[in-house]
């Protein structure tokens, strides 16, 4: 059952008490509004959704990155909404129902809006988790195509995604569990619907302001020693060590270049070096979490479920 909306509900928190970076999870404390529905069950882990009523008039506020790719899309309500980067200039956009926003992760900015036509401002969040956007930049890129990532779009209109958001909405709204076949299918071709408009080759679409990031071969450099070997301790020291730098001058540089923190990014590998050893191998669960970089098998399965939403060995169940 869909919850009224309240205009006064769901006011964010002070600007200074928000994160630069959060999980997606977290994200809902900082937007503004009331869920009406969400997905709430590892069946829905591809394909994180809430649906939102929103205040008609909300003053400029924090909004957190994420490192997932965030595709808003407007249910109701005509509405103004500007957006900068924290301290840039406003830039605004009008859209009516069935326009969508995608933000992609960088970092934090500040957003602010209006209804215009004094309805009701319902929008649809969905978050498509990063292994879900790389096989689809997979399926769709061309040879001559390297190093593709998506861009940032405002008040852009999309029959097909359209279609599909609203089978999502359906979903939500009567309270389907989802079956996880169905969710992963609606995930992915979504997915390949974003990447195909909005996948570009270059760096990423929402660099921090001041200046540019690391350099490349430092950088490759140092995404390798990450990926080398998953299961070696690697903390901030050493890989600012590995790129010549002390270690505040390289965690900025390192941002700047991907638009997630240098521990972000590592979390990132190792969660889905741990999904794929628990899709593909019989391995225990605490064996998989050594492998992953976690010598306390209870701080492995904490970090698994918050990231994933589920246990490591539903996970598997689910496979």
């Amino acid at each position: 059952m869909k919850i009224p909306c309240d205009s006064n509900a769901g006011k964010p928190r002070p600007s200074s008490t928000h994160p630069e970076l959060t999980s997606v999870d977290a994200l809902g404390r900082y937007i503004p509004g009331r869920i009406l529905s969400a997905s709430t069950v590892p069946a829905w882990r591809e394909l994180p959704a809430r649906l939102y009523c929103q205040p008609p008039e909300q003053a400029a506020f924090a909004m957190p990155a994420v490192t997932e790719p965030h595709l808003v899309w407007i249910v109701s309500g005509s509405v103004l909404v500007e957006e900068r980067e924290p301290g840039g200039t406003w830039s605004r956009t009008e859209a009516r129902p069935g326009m969508f926003f995608l933000t992609v992760a960088g970092g934090p900015y500040e957003l602010r809006w209006r209804v215009l036509d004094g309805g009701p401002f319902e929008t649809l969040q969905v978050f498509l988790p990063l292994p879900v956007i790389r096989r689809a930049i997979g399926e769709t890129r061309r040879e001559e195509e390297n190093n593709r990532v998506l861009r940032d779009a405002s008040g852009f209109a999309d029959p097909s995604l359209d279609a599909l958001l609203r089978v999502v909405r359906s979903e939500l709204e009567l309270g389907r569990n989802g079956r996880e076949t169905v969710v992963a299918s609606l995930a992915h071709v979504i997915a390949v619907q974003v990447v195909r408009r909005f996948a570009v080759t270059g760096a990423v679409s929402r660099p921090p302001a001041g200046g540019s990031g690391l350099p490349g071969f430092k950088l490759r450099r140092c995404l390798d020693l990450m990926a080398a070997d998953l299961a070696r301790p690697l903390d901030l020291r050493t890989l600012a060590a590995h790129a010549g730098m002390s270690g505040c001058h390289f965690s900025r540089l390192f941002k700047r270049a991907t638009g997630m923190s240098p521990s972000r990014h590592l979390l990132d590998l190792r969660m889905e070096h741990a999904r794929r050893l628990l899709r593909e191998t019989t391995r225990s669960v605490i064996r998989i979490g050594m492998d992953s970089g976690y010598s306390n098998p209870s701080h492995f399965s904490q970090i698994f479920r918050r990231e994933t939403g589920c246990a490591p060995r539903d996970y598997r169940r689910q496979r």
